[in-house]
């Protein structure tokens, strides 16, 4: 009884754990955002963020970043980069996405991930969206 006990106790409390920057905010406008971006994306930064975003954009779309969080503190050395694009397939309300992001402290840890993102709108005014975001994080 009491392994019982423990072990629903245990499952009780499991949390997931993720990479250490996995929720970072992945371009300067969902950081401007505070986070509220994932109700509007409608550009390349939707890619990771929602992944129905990318769906609202009309033309070829380019977006790119490098930022250096922390800078002035001592003894850290944080990169952050990020490219991504999208190309939207008009002829069948579609569009595909791509992202690449690379984290890393000096050369003690480093976080890379490659994103492939389709999205498809439908319905009258194309006033729904549907997408899904296939990750690789290595």
């Amino acid at each position: 009884m009491l392994v019982v006990v423990f072990l629903l106790f245990t499952l009780a409390n499991f949390t997931p754990v993720e990479g250490a920057f996995t929720g970072y905010n992945f371009g300067t406008r969902s950081a401007g955002m505070g986070g509220v971006y994932v109700a509007i994306g409608d550009d390349t930064e939707s890619i990771l963020i929602n992944p129905a975003g990318i769906s609202k954009v009309d033309e070829l779309e380019f977006n790119s970043a490098y930022t250096k969080p922390y800078v002035g503190l001592p003894g850290v050395n944080l990169g952050f980069m990020l490219l991504n694009f999208a190309i939207p397939i008009k002829i069948i309300n579609s569009c595909l996405g791509f992202a690449l992001t690379d984290f890393s402290l000096a050369n003690t840890y480093r976080e890379n991930m490659l994103g492939l993102n389709y999205a498809y709108k439908y319905g009258w005014r194309d006033a729904f969206s549907f997408g899904v975001t296939l990750k690789y994080l290595y």
